[in-house]
């Protein structure tokens, strides 16, 4: 019934089908996340108190997301004379929450420093510390006679 032509044409089918299905990914994990991006702000400022203003926006931009802020690369200078910042939200450690009972601390933070970059690090220290008893940062500016100016920081509720 069966000619020899008819079963190894048969028999290549069936070796055919059976390599096709062997180039398969029979392991296949589904997809697989290759980026994410947590919700970010932009601001722009033109003062030292206006970087602080922002820095207070984007905290309170990111508790939204039951998140705390992160500065995203560095303060960028407009064509406007202005400058611009990104602050990322990255979610709150859980274990914050357990550490708002303590007390919260009266003593003052200062800082004393020439750039925005400073300033807002020390910002984004004093704001990480006062996040620790489940407060904000408040600051205030004041220059000093050698051309540098001092940020003191105070927790709030």
């Amino acid at each position: 019934m069966f000619t020899k032509k008819g079963v190894y044409g048969l028999a290549c089918a069936m070796l055919a089908s059976a390599a096709l299905a062997a180039c398969g990914t029979p392991y296949s994990t589904g997809p697989q996340q290759v980026h994410a991006n947590n919700p970010s702000v932009t601001y722009s400022y033109s003062n030292d108190q206006e970087l602080l203003m922002a820095t207070e926006k984007a905290s309170t931009f990111c508790s939204q997301y039951q998140a705390t802020t992160l500065r995203s690369g560095t303060i960028m200078n407009n064509p406007d004379g202005t400058n611009s910042i990104v602050f990322e939200c990255v979610p709150l450690n859980p274990a914050a929450a357990t550490v708002a009972m303590t007390p919260t601390p009266t003593a003052p933070m200062t800082y004393r420093y020439m750039t925005s970059q400073e300033l807002l690090a020390a910002s984004q220290n004093a704001e990480a510390y006062c996040l620790r008893y489940g407060k904000r940062s408040n600051a205030a500016i004041t220059s000093n006679g050698d051309g540098t100016k001092t940020a003191t920081f105070q927790c709030v509720p």
